[in-house]
């Protein structure tokens, strides 16, 4: 997750076990605006879950996001709108669901699912470093089915309310979502993995996925710039300690409040 930098530097911020893996989550966002449900990015899925087991991955604790949605009074009938930060199977797997017969189909049948185009054809023919971290069956039966939104612009409004720009440096193409609140306040950002964590608050902590390291620098000082110019609510998709935060700059450091707790919980916004 931090690449170069050595572990006495980011050990101090994020905990690590001794194998040197990190818990992370897979935070996924749910946003309700007007007569529309949106969800971004759709957790890694049920469909394989055994065969990534047996790789380094040790997943635990995974919750199904259909099953949460439906205990909130959401059906998967009822999302409007999914948007895929980025195409990495911990991102997007959830978008599609082996049904009883074996059939990879939509997890949310009615849902546009807003993808960037350089995602599909970086996922249609992966280069060697994102190989392993793409697989066009999660997003097959979403084409098949007439469900895919491509995203070509650098930005775009699916909504008033709801902003996507598209970034280069952790892969071709990444989303980054802002959800503006109706009465002008302060408003949260989804920046998916080119700030997956509060400790990637340094802007040249570089994660070794990330396949074009100065684009993520530039990327990443971009928008910890606009969140702490706008007062936006950073949410850090694979930080298992602090979900979310207000970014303060002074100078050229960025720091993040609240403080971490060691049993993060969801977080409900009020948009």
């Amino acid at each position: 997750m931090f690449g170069a930098v050595p572990r006495t530097a980011w050990g101090r911020r994020y905990e690590a076990d001794h194998l040197n893996r990190c818990v992370l989550a897979m935070q996924i966002g749910l946003v309700r605006v007007e007569d529309r449900i949106l969800l971004i990015d759709t957790g890694v899925g049920t469909k394989h879950l055994e065969r990534l087991s047996r790789s380094y991955y040790a997943f635990h604790q995974l919750t199904d996001p259909a099953v949460t949605l439906t205990r909130l009074g959401i059906r998967p009938d009822d999302v409007t709108d999914v948007i895929l930060t980025h195409l990495h199977f911990d991102h997007c797997g959830g978008t599609t669901r082996m049904d009883d017969l074996g059939r990879i189909v939509a997890t949310y049948p009615r849902a546009r699912v807003h993808v960037s185009r350089a995602q599909l054809d970086a996922c249609a023919a992966p280069n060697a470093l994102e190989k392993d971290s793409f697989s066009t069956e999660h997003i097959d039966a979403i084409r098949h089915a007439g469900l895919l939104s491509p995203i070509d612009t650098f930005e775009t409004l699916i909504h008033p309310l709801v902003r996507l720009t598209l970034h280069d440096g952790h892969t071709d193409g990444q989303i980054a979502v802002r959800i503006q609140r109706p009465d002008g306040g302060p408003g949260v950002l989804f920046p998916g993995d080119i700030i997956p964590t509060a400790a990637h608050l340094s802007p040249t902590w570089i994660s070794a996925y990330d396949i074009r390291p100065l684009d993520s620098y530039r990327e990443r000082c971009l928008l910890l710039d606009e969140a702490a110019r706008d007062h936006l609510r950073v949410v850090f998709c694979h930080d298992a300690y602090r979900p979310s935060a207000l970014v303060r700059k002074t100078n050229d450091f960025y720091t993040a409040s609240p403080t971490p707790s060691p049993t993060a919980q969801p977080e409900i916004f009020s948009i």
